[in-house]
């Protein structure tokens, strides 16, 4: 198994698409160890056939969604100002103004109104 993954990285190495070189390296397990071709489709539908490996476009979808919304920006500057000044600040210092930003965020008239409508189980409202 050691082998097909060095002639694998050997094939990528030589500029080779990884998709290419995948096909190569499975076409070439079936050839060298003597597999039939009618594993080959049940092995790959089997090896797709995963809720965690369905999950990834999931995340990447969402990724992009909040890059063109502009969340992440957003998220990138809540952390940075939560932990930005954490390695000139005591650890007490840190948590004071950890939680002093956590307060602010809340007395926001958005996320009283985000709420409201969770708890009132309706559609938020925001201005």
């Amino acid at each position: 198994m050691v082998g097909y993954f060095v002639a694998w990285l050997a094939l990528v190495a030589a500029s080779m698409p990884v998709s290419f070189s995948l096909i190569f390296m499975g076409m070439a397990w079936l050839l060298i160890e003597g597999g039939t071709m009618v594993s080959a489709p049940q092995r790959l539908i089997g090896g797709i056939d995963s809720f965690p490996l369905l999950a990834v476009p999931c995340f990447i979808l969402a990724g992009v969604a909040m890059n063109s919304g502009g969340v992440t920006d957003r998220i990138y500057g809540f952390a940075k100002a939560l932990v930005g000044q954490a390695r000139s600040r005591t650890l007490n210092e840190q948590l004071d103004a950890e939680r002093e930003q956590f307060v602010a965020n809340l007395q926001h008239d958005n996320a009283a109104e985000g709420l409201r409508a969770f708890f009132e189980k309706r559609a938020p409202r925001f201005n």
